[in-house]
């Protein structure tokens, strides 16, 4: 009774496979119990308005455990991500790993001056920035500057191109992304040439009360321009933040805000307008900072009228190459990190490897193709991009469920699962199930937007048994971090659970 008065409150629908099977077997009295459970967590009054669905299988016999609203459309967030890795994984490999090369098209004199273009051609890599090189965030760009003066390159009479053609996409931006977000890292634009996760770092260090806080750069860049509206204040002033906001389709930023006379520094990240003439322009201040002369300003390819791409041309001469770290490094940063960036790139990057085009649309008409092959329905699910940033994204924990019991027989499957991060040890889940036996042995894709928390991946029970789960939840009213505790609760049962 008790049971039945739960799932009518809360307009919970157990799936009729899970109906069918009860009839044809007994549940077991644990079975029963923890379904019972999973109800009471979610039951409670602060979460009834709530949309939740769930679903709880064994990867040993295939078992339903645990089944509410199965096969509920809600939006997964960053959930999103299980499925463009996995299909990136399953399209492109576990060895794949991006080229991005450096090429001198023109002469060289006796003078050491070289009258033409160097060309930076990108493949969709994202991994030009620091992260894999201790932070230091212009050492690939310095490593190919080291690279042009080996050539005995001392000034250049032309341009340093940059050439995005080689994941052939334009659509910088995601369907459906907010466009009040576009300032913030995870709101990068997306482009075939990528430096710094596309982003600018920056710092703010005060100074005297009242007067203007002091704003570094990093690199040290003038591809940006600078409005500052921070105020350094006293310790007893209230509100004090610091926040940068880019003008749409510029690369002027607003500082706004103000910081404590006694602060340490702070520091954040602000997004930039056409990421491959970033790339070309940070570029050409590295050369410039070495004496070099570079006579043009820096460009991308597709503003120019007369560019072709020929690397079969007598003048064009590859001066550096670039190999990023392979898949397994990129699908940790994906699925640990949560990086939007990195899995758009890496979801377009299977169009271009595989169509000749990447493009979101072709993206999408290469996954939904993946998807039939794994036995799911695309006619029943949304998507949008490859992050899972559009709130238009679609998708049952039923689908999630269904493709992580697929991977779990990949041949790469090592490789996805390990990109997952460890409950209560790194990543998203760093902090979370801390004091459970989830700790230490799920792992877990988290999914966040604004009423919206997902959860989904894999833990062992205390009998070593291995289980597959999903947990969404949608229109929430309560804090979010309500919601965090209820579905860790749900994971740390799990791992509790026992047939015994």
């Amino acid at each position: 009774m008790r049971l039945m008065f739960l799932w009518c409150i809360l307009g919970i629908v157990w799936s009729p496979d899970l109906k069918s099977q009860s009839k044809k077997q007994n549940v077991s009295p644990a079975i029963k119990q923890l379904q019972a459970d999973v109800l009471d967590d979610i039951g409670q009054k602060f979460v009834e308005n709530a949309s939740w669905g769930i679903v709880v299988q064994s990867l040993k016999n295939g078992e339903t455990l645990v089944s509410v609203n199965p096969k509920k459309n809600l939006i997964p967030a960053s959930n999103r991500k299980i499925f463009s890795s996995i299909f990136a994984l399953d399209q492109l490999g576990a060895d794949f790993a991006y080229v991005t090369q450096v090429f001198a098209k023109g002469v060289l004199d006796s003078d050491s001056v070289f009258t033409g273009d160097i060309i930076i051609r990108g493949a969709g890599d994202p991994t030009i920035s620091g992260r894999f090189y201790e932070n230091k965030i212009t050492k690939i760009l310095e490593d190919w500057a080291d690279s042009v003066q080996r050539k005995g390159i001392k000034s250049i009479r032309g341009r340093i191109i940059g050439d995005d053609n080689g994941l052939m996409g334009d659509d910088v931006l995601g369907d459906y992304w907010e466009s009040t977000e576009e300032s913030y890292w995870y709101s990068a634009q997306i482009s075939g040439l990528n430096f710094n996760d596309n982003c600018v770092d920056w710092y703010v260090k005060p100074t005297r009360i009242g007067e203007p806080a002091k704003i570094i750069l990093i690199p040290p860049t003038q591809y940006i321009k600078i409005n500052n509206f921070v105020k350094t204040v006293s310790s007893k002033s209230e509100a004090v933040k610091v926040d940068a906001i880019r003008r749409r389709a510029a690369n002027e930023v607003d500082f706004i805000g103000s910081i404590l006379t006694e602060s340490d520094p702070q520091h954040g990240y602000v997004t930039v307008e056409n990421p491959t003439r970033y790339t070309a322009h940070v570029f050409s201040e590295i050369l410039q900072s070495r004496n070099i002369r570079v006579d043009s300003a820096a460009v991308d390819a597709d503003d120019l009228v007369r560019y072709v791409y020929n690397e079969t041309d007598s003048n064009m001469i590859r001066i550096a190459r670039y190999v990023s770290p392979a898949m397994p490094e990129l699908m940790k940063i994906i699925n640990k990190n949560s990086h939007n960036l990195y899995a758009e790139l890496l979801w377009r990057t299977v169009a271009a490897v595989k169509d000749s085009s990447g493009t979101s649309k072709r993206a999408l008409a290469l996954e939904e193709k993946f998807l039939k092959s794994v036995g799911l329905n695309p006619d029943k699910i949304s998507i949008c991009d490859g992050s899972g940033y559009a709130r238009g994204n679609l998708v049952s924990p039923q689908d999630i469920v269904t493709l992580l019991t697929w991977v779990r027989k990949h041949k790469n499957w090592k490789t996805f699962y390990e990109s997952l991060p460890l409950a209560g040890e790194e990543g998203t889940v760093k902090s979370r199930m801390k004091g459970t036996l989830a700790e230490g042995n799920a792992r877990a894709k988290t999914g966040y937007l604004d009423n919206v928390r997902t959860i989904s991946g894999f833990v062992k029970t205390r009998d070593g048994e291995e289980l597959v789960y999903s947990v969404m939840c949608n229109n929430f009213t309560t804090d979010r971090l309500e919601i965090d505790r209820i579905q860790d609760m749900i994971i740390g049962r799990l791992a509790f659970f026992t047939r015994n």
